[in-house]
């Protein structure tokens, strides 16, 4: 089940009971496709809902998003989006995006904890509802969305027994039991401490998240001890619901069985959104009363007593708390909530500017692995900077510093969210104002808003070169440039290109000086200046290869492979455009993948591949659609893309070409890419081959002669020359030295 954070939801421990309400909540999902799942704190909504979750039958699974993660409602759309794995590079709207991506597709859309962004999940049920016809909305919260067609499942509390007799096989004592074990391995219900066990459950009415804080006190507590504390402490809580004062005891006693310094670490950590590592917690928890060197001493006493969750994610660990034990811990901080969020601020500042350090070296792929992971923090970081007078520049400079992220990865409806608010908040005469205004400016031109992208980017050049702010006119123009590039006006982007270069030299900023080489040398070559393009590029390559990186040497790799391209070297485009696959699939690049796709398509229709180019042609566009995107979003390739196409689809003809084209866009995402790197054969019937034909076309390519062939087979010579004479036909191809490239390329 896909996380916002593009992981898997952890769970806390098996489960227990539930069967009458999984089968209510199925049968009102078959009824009206959305259902809220409400109830207190700590009732086992989430819990409830995984189980249902995983009885429901949807085709393509269940997505899990966790929006308790979340501060800001106008955030939601895009967690969904990326729990869907969407990387939105146009710039749609976050919602008009989910929806496009879900109607055609059966879907369970699990949505978590939405009490606090209540209306902007109703209106993304609604929109789902009406736009996917087979998906189905399952939510949890304290309180009913609000929204039309939705059915509304309280969520009791578990089942608690009456007496002794049988009590072994009631949910709440085995909950108790089953987390009892986990602290104390030896633990089990027996006649000694049954009824004890039973006045437990009881006293605490079956709310989960009560009975697992209570479990974990066996391990220095028996049964009977446990009651007698939890008594005493229910009955002196003010006035309200026994269930609520029931909980609200348990953690209260939680609480108060911690060390202090313990205590702190718990309030201090419930800043943090969705999970943590040792080193935040060390940033953010440690000093004033607790000693940076014993936090994970402490950590680790808090995952003994329930009140954090270890995740594993590929061999690192990190921490996430239980949303009603972390808003308890925040409750808790009282005064001090200020100046620990600005701890967390400040550790999420310092995480920004190790990636930008960090970028251009060998540890590229470890960050772009890594930041995923903390974006829900960042987010809320950049959330503290906006709200809080005089910290918008530092959300300016967080956003800069993680630009190589959110251009090529994705988040640009959260950073233009972020960098409009931090502009509204900051006086012209600052460089931040200056960065914002060229991001606004930047992201447009991304996105393909050309009216918006100039209005920005001229006035960011106003700004930049009244302050004689030399970096950010570098940024400016290869903006500019870049754009004019992709809008097919490569003359008028050559000049912008190099001013950018220039600049970027003289600024010392390597990223820039990178950038501006790779699409330099794109647009010269283009221009058809190969000289000069492959100057440019090949200094890119060894920029790349000196600072040990991979993102930008997969996008020379793409553009060398277009430059070869355009010089009918048809056999270096080839070698370039697969380079530039596997790198550009290593970091998940998949602009710079279904680019260099299309070009290799387009190389293949050169080299009278036919069959293979057309099923390029859709393995392409299933990399375009999951960024959101199209080959023809961008003038530079249309009028090649036409040219290709038709010469396809004369070829083939109209039958055969949308035959091919439509079994290559059934391909995934991981097929599209091994297919396009020759690791991928598709079946006979795609290239119209026999088996026996793969097997002498192969042959064919290892040089050996009809004679030998048939000598191999045991076949007569003549019928091996009719079997070659065959695959020639049927492949449009000339000569026994195309079928051998033909065959190569597909390997």
């Amino acid at each position: 089940m896909a996380t916002a954070g593009g992981g898997v939801k952890a769970e806390r421990t098996s489960y227990v009971g539930r069967a009458r309400e999984i089968a209510q909540a199925r049968r009102l999902l078959n009824r009206g496709r959305l259902v809220t799942l409400t109830g207190p704190g700590g009732v086992g909504k989430t819990r409830l809902a995984l189980r249902v979750a995983r009885s429901a039958r949807y085709a393509d699974g269940t997505v899990f998003v966790e929006l308790a993660d979340l501060r800001d409602p106008a955030l939601v759309a895009g967690a969904v989006a990326g729990a869907l794995g969407l990387r939105a590079l146009s710039g749609r709207p976050g919602l008009s995006l989910v929806v496009d991506h879900l109607a055609d597709r059966e879907v369970l859309l699990l949505l978590d904890n939405c009490e606090h962004v209540l209306d902007a999940c109703a209106e993304l049920a609604v929109a789902v509802l009406a736009g996917c016809p087979r998906v189905g909305v399952l939510a949890t919260s304290r309180q009913s969305l609000g929204a039309e067609g939705e059915h509304v499942l309280s969520v009791p509390p578990l089942s608690v027994p009456e007496d002794v007799d049988g009590a072994d096989e009631n949910e709440s004592v085995r909950l108790f039991a089953d987390r009892a074990r986990a602290v104390a391995p030896d633990f089990e219900v027996t006649d000694d401490n049954r009824a004890d066990v039973v006045a437990l459950v009881r006293r605490l009415e079956g709310v989960p998240l009560a009975i697992e804080l209570a479990a974990a006190r066996v391990r220095a507590l028996t049964p009977a001890q446990i009651v007698a504390r939890l008594d005493l402490r229910i009955l002196s809580r003010d006035a309200g619901p026994q269930r609520q004062r029931s909980l609200r005891a348990t953690i209260d006693w939680s609480h108060d069985l911690c060390t202090e310094p313990e205590r702190l670490v718990w309030r201090r950590a419930s800043v943090f959104s969705g999970s943590f590592d040792l080193e935040a917690a060390e940033a953010v928890c440690g000093g004033d009363g607790v000693d940076r060197a014993d936090v994970l001493d402490l950590v680790d006493g808090l995952l003994d007593k329930s009140v954090l969750i270890r995740e594993d994610h590929s061999g690192l660990l990190r921490y996430r708390m239980l949303e009603t034990l972390r808003q308890y811990g925040h409750e808790k901080l009282g005064a001090d909530a200020d100046r620990v969020a600005r701890r967390h601020r400040d550790w999420y500042d310092h995480l920004t500017a190790c990636f930008a350090d960090r970028w251009l070296t060998a540890e590229q792929l470890a960050w772009l692995d890594r930041l995923p992971r903390e974006l829900t923090n960042i987010w809320v970081a950049l959330e503290f900077c906006v709200r809080t007078p005089g910290e918008a520049a530092v959300a300016v400079r967080m956003l800069d510093r993680i630009r190589p992220y959110w251009s090529v990865f994705g988040h640009m409806n959260e950073v233009r969210h972020y960098a409009c608010q931090a502009a509204a908040q900051l006086t012209e005469d600052s460089r931040e104002y200056r960065v914002a205004v060229w991001i606004e400016g930047f992201l447009a031109a991304l996105r393909g808003d050309a009216e918006l992208a100039a209005k920005g980017l001229f006035r960011a050049a106003e700004l930049a070169t009244a302050a004689a702010d030399d970096e950010l006119s570098a940024d400016v123009a290869f903006s500019a440039g870049m754009g004019m590039f992709l809008a097919d006006h490569t003359a008028q982007a050559i000049p912008l290109l190099e001013q950018a270069l220039v600049g970027y030299r003289a600024a010392g900023f390597p990223e820039g000086i990178i950038n501006a080489l790779c699409f330099g040398g794109f647009a010269h070559g283009y221009n058809g200046d190969y000289a000069a393009a492959r100057a440019l590029l090949d200094e890119c390559v060894a920029m790349s290869e000196d600072a040990g990186e991979i993102y930008f040497r997969s996008w020379a790799m793409c553009a060398l492979g277009y430059i070869h391209l355009e010089a009918d070297d048809l056999a270096e485009a080839e070698r370039y455009g697969r380079l530039a696959v596997r790198h550009g699939s290593t970091t998940e690049a998949w602009f710079i993948v279904a680019a260099s796709i299309h070009m290799l398509a387009w190389n293949a229709a050169r080299g009278r591949m036919f069959d293979r180019a057309v099923t390029l042609f859709g393995a392409a566009d299933v990399i375009w659609a999951s960024i959101d995107l199209q080959a023809r979003s961008f003038p530079i390739w249309v009028a090649r893309l036409d040219r290709h196409e038709a010469l396809t689809k004369e070829a083939l003809g109209a039958t055969a070409y949308d035959r091919t084209y439509s079994r290559g866009r059934a391909m995934s995402v991981a097929a599209a890419v091994d297919y396009a790197l020759g690791k991928h054969r598709p079946p006979p019937e795609i290239v119209g081959l026999t088996r026996r034909e793969q097997e002498i076309a192969e042959l064919v390519a290892e040089g050996m002669t009809n004679r030998e062939i048939a000598e191999r087979l045991s076949i007569a010579r003549r019928t091996a020359e009719t079997h070659v004479g065959h695959i020639l036909t049927k492949l449009n191809l000339a000569n026994r030295a195309q079928l051998a490239v033909w065959v190569t390329s597909r390997r």
